[in-house]
């Protein structure tokens, strides 16, 4: 069991994030520098804190962020929210409306069971599907971070990104629980396939 009020959390409250994962993803980009010039795409982005942080970081483009479930963000402008499941083609046609993307950012998680076997697995798949979106919908040159649960079937996806990224990373930051099985897969410099 974890502490629902840890540092983090009270630190997201204190500087007005939605979520504490913000932190994995500030940690991430002062160390590899994620944001570049052109529109962001947040997959999984309730409860809004990655869509927070990238929209303080958005440079000349939109940010676009889906999620089945509503997120509590006011942003004035610049700002698509598309409420859905990334596996339906009418949400992946909305998607592709903004493309390309200059970063495709996912701290998505399937809904889990307790099985880590079936959670594992299910967040191999939530991540081939991401894969594939960012396959069809990153520029050039474009990152790309995903959140995979260890434990399964996740080096195929490392190794995928390898096949179209120039640089592909796994990062553990500091604000993932210690007992999460979580990391994040951190690919840069996407060559077209």
């Amino acid at each position: 069991m974890y502490n629902v009020f840890d540092e983090y959390s009270q630190k997201a409250k204190n500087e007005g994030y939605l979520a504490r994962s913000v932190y994995k993803l500030i940690e991430i980009d002062k160390k590899f520098s994620l944001f570049s010039s052109g529109n962001i795409l947040d997959i999984g982005a309730s409860p809004g804190s990655f869509s927070q942080y990238a929209y303080a970081n958005l440079k000349n483009g939109v940010l676009v962020a889906v999620d089945l479930n509503d997120v509590n963000l006011n942003f004035t402008s610049n700002f698509y929210f598309i409420k859905g499941n990334i596996y339906l083609d009418e949400v992946y046609q909305k998607i592709k409306i903004f493309s390309p993307y200059s970063l495709i950012v996912s701290d998505a998680a399937p809904s889990t069971t307790g099985n880590r076997l079936v959670d594992t697995s299910n967040s191999f798949n939530l991540n081939i599907r991401i894969f594939e979106l960012a396959c069809e919908s990153l520029m050039r040159g474009g990152n790309l971070l995903i959140k995979v649960f260890q434990g399964g079937e996740e080096e195929q996806i490392f190794y995928k990104l390898k096949s179209c990224f120039r640089v592909v990373k796994k990062v553990r930051p500091k604000a993932v629980r210690k007992n999460s099985f979580e990391i994040y897969f951190l690919a840069k410099d996407f060559a077209k396939l």
